[in-house]
């Protein structure tokens, strides 16, 4: 058995502390109206919107032998049918450890909202992100054109990262108290057997993927 998945490249402007960040209850959800009407369109933020305005960041990777593993989490919507038609997400950069330029997928799955994990079996879609060479050395954000996923009530949606490399980093909003619903695939391919990340140490925990999906609903 394995004590940790992935490494931590910590980069941060200045030390982390609980004093450093707001806690909200945690239940995936903070809408932005686009457009008010009939048709209405939002972007959902991980973590009641903690994802969008943390101030600090860490990448997590996976570690030789761990290459194409996955970090995913689950969001639902503020409305159904809700038509999910773009995610974005952040891609990290450190030196000696995450290149932000590398490619990567987003892969998702739309279930019930019982369920405590992503499915152990193949993903409903897969969306190739290409390599970049200008953001080997930034922090870059990512959007995806979905091809219409449509989450019905009593839905959610789990957004997943493939992480090819062991420099290639997702990036993680630190310090998040009491928030830890991050699951690592713990694989390459289905089955996945997912964990909850924060079961592989400390650095893990309090820990919030940083990514959001834009779609409509009526």
């Amino acid at each position: 058995m394995r004590t940790t998945c992935c490494f931590i490249a910590i980069l941060m402007a200045g030390p982390a502390s609980a004093q450093n960040y707001w806690y909200q209850p945690h239940n995936f959800r903070i809408m932005y109206p686009i457009n008010v009407g009939p048709h209405q369109e939002a972007e959902v933020w991980n973590g009641d919107g903690l994802a969008e305005y943390c101030k600090w960041h860490n990448g997590v990777f996976p570690v030789a032998g761990e290459e194409g593993h996955m970090v995913a989490v689950a969001l639902d919507p503020p409305g159904y049918p809700f038509t999910v038609t773009q995610v974005q997400h952040q891609m990290e950069y450190s030196p000696n450890y995450c290149n932000g330029g590398r490619a990567h997928a987003v892969e998702y799955w739309v279930t019930s909202a019982q369920d405590a994990l992503p499915p152990s079996g193949a993903s409903d879609g897969q969306i190739w992100v290409d390599e970049d060479p200008t953001q080997a050395t930034n922090s870059r954000w990512v959007t995806v054109d979905m091809p219409d996923v449509v989450i019905n009530y009593g839905e959610v949606i789990w957004l997943a990262i493939k992480l090819p490399t062991t420099d290639t980093c997702v990036a993680m909003c630190s310090g998040m108290a009491g928030v830890n619903d991050n699951y690592w695939s713990n694989a390459a391919s289905p089955q996945y057997p997912w964990v909850d990340l924060a079961s592989f140490g400390v650095e893990f925990q309090d820990d919030l993927m940083r990514i959001s999906m834009t779609g409509t609903y009526f």
